[in-house]
């Protein structure tokens, strides 16, 4: 009696299992890979408590971050850089607002209002670096108990102040609520 067919049959079936796990190993190691780079580069603590120390500084009722109109500025959203930052809200309320960017090593201070709405605007590549919108993607957009990620637009956003620092040849994000 050969049994040349089940041979076969049964090698073929070894070889999907086989190919399988391996195909669920290398989507697990990508995950683990990533969520590691998170722990690596985002929310520092230091970087938080910067973040924090710039936000309370300088802040009144009537003039913060968080506060649409306030201190002669219209609207939330804005992006500081040690070159422009002197004619922001940032630059308005820290005193010689560059050399603060150069002695904590910060390239770029967002203030964003509503991050659902900025990431799925066309212009986002346009405004913000590469490494930002990954970091974005990973925060908390909107405080909705119903809050279903496909839809664009959110009722009660979460406004964040968004640090990217630049230290030793890497990026670090870090992020506070407003």
């Amino acid at each position: 009696m050969k049994k040349n067919g089940f041979v076969f049959i049964e090698s073929v079936i070894v070889l999907m299992v086989v190919a399988l796990a391996l195909t669920m190993l290398i989507s697990s190691y990508s995950l683990i890979s990533r969520k590691t780079n998170e722990k690596e580069y985002y929310d520092r603590a230091s970087d938080k408590y910067l973040l924090y120390s710039l936000s309370n500084i300088g802040v009144t009722d009537e003039c913060n971050y968080s506060k649409s109109g306030s201190c002669g500025f219209a609207g939330i959203n804005f992006q500081a850089n040690e070159d422009n930052c002197d004619g922001t809200r940032l630059g308005y309320l820290l005193n010689n607002c560059s050399s603060t960017f150069k002695d904590m090593d910060i390239r770029y201070i967002y203030v964003v209002d509503n991050i659902k709405t900025e990431l799925n605007n066309g212009s986002a590549v346009n405004k913000y670096d590469n490494g930002t919108i990954e970091y974005m993607k990973s925060l908390k957009k909107c405080n909705d108990k119903n809050d279903s990620s496909n839809s664009s637009t959110c009722s009660d956003p979460i406004p964040y102040m968004i640090g990217v620092f630049y230290r030793s040849g890497n990026y670090y994000y870090a992020s506070i609520e407003l």
